[in-house]
């Protein structure tokens, strides 16, 4: 199973949570580690996932070119983030646009964002919640109950979003 964080390396985004939460299961599941982006924290948490990832194979990235996001997105089974702050992450939604099951913390428009059916989202936002989240995921293979074409399908149902736009629009007026 193909793991992805796609974002800026830098503290908020808490991705050492990832690395250590992988490493607390990577004995349990056959697991792979994809990080995308660059930042001030990418060394330290290349050097974390070398000293605490001992199964799971882990590819740091760097900067990807925003159009080469999708091929890496849907060469993953499921998009983690662990952030301290979020409000509306472009990352979370990108990953759902693709059909990429996603696991997020409650924070910020997170719940708004995931549906059932596109994502887990967990309440505790520690090491510790995001173990459990991941445990919950695999073991039950949520990220394979439905297709990568039919959880993104349901992010993109232009008619709504038209007429929701076309409203918007009309009290501008």
């Amino acid at each position: 199973t193909v793991l992805l964080f796609s974002g800026r390396l830098d503290p908020v985004k808490r991705v050492e949570n990832i690395v250590d939460a992988v490493g607390r299961i990577e004995d349990m599941f056959d697991l792979s580690l994809v990080i995308l982006g660059d930042g001030s924290r990418r060394s330290d948490w290349e050097a974390r996932a070398k000293s605490k990832l001992q199964e799971t194979p882990v590819h740091f990235l760097g900067r990807v070119e925003h159009s080469e996001v999708p091929f890496h997105l849907n060469s993953s089974d499921i998009f983690v983030l662990a952030s301290e702050l979020e409000n509306h992450p472009i990352a979370l939604k990108e990953a759902i646009a693709c059909g990429t099951y996603a696991v997020a913390p409650s924070i910020g428009r997170i719940p708004d964002i995931v549906e059932e059916r596109s994502g887990y989202v967990y309440d505790e936002n520690t090491v510790s919640g995001l173990v459990k989240a991941l445990q919950t995921v695999l073991d039950q293979k949520l990220h394979e109950q439905y297709t990568r074409t039919e959880r993104a399908e349901m992010v993109t149902d232009w008619s709504e979003t038209t007429s929701e736009l076309h409203n918007l629009l009309s009290q501008l007026r």
